[in-house]
């Protein structure tokens, strides 16, 4: 059955919810909405395809991670650094590393106790959106 459902202000295809494993939405404080996904166990590489997409997208959608991608293309940096050349507190910073680790714009790596952060190729798209 496929009829729209209004979740804050968008509107949503229950079979495609469906089809794609979306679970319920949630509204986060900044308006933008996240889905929580249960691990897609299926080998269509059109939704896998859209799905990255989708993560991709939001993650470059935001002037502040556009801001930490452009602060790690001068090299890896720890949290503390990207604090400070950001003027993020860590908690919001963590927050928007997690949704550019996510969209495959970062790396985390762990070296010697201290996790540094890197660009990857996806995220070195900052370097064409200045």
């Amino acid at each position: 059955m496929s009829f729209p459902v209004s979740v804050s202000k968008c509107w949503l295809d229950l079979d495609l919810i469906e089809k794609t494993k979306i679970l319920p939405l949630h509204v986060l404080d900044s308006g933008l909405l996240m889905s929580e996904r249960e691990p897609d166990t299926s080998t269509n590489p059109e939704v896998e395809m859209r799905l990255s997409h989708e993560l991709y997208l939001r993650a470059v959608n935001s002037p502040l991670r556009r801001k930490i991608l452009e602060v790690l293309t001068e090299g890896i940096a720890t949290i503390e650094e990207l604090g400070a050349k950001t003027n993020l507190d860590e908690t919001t910073l963590k927050w928007h590393l997690n949704v550019l680790e996510s969209g495959l714009c970062i790396e985390k790596e762990n070296k010697q106790g201290i996790f540094v952060y890197k660009l990857t190729q996806f995220g070195k798209v900052v370097d064409y959106m200045k």
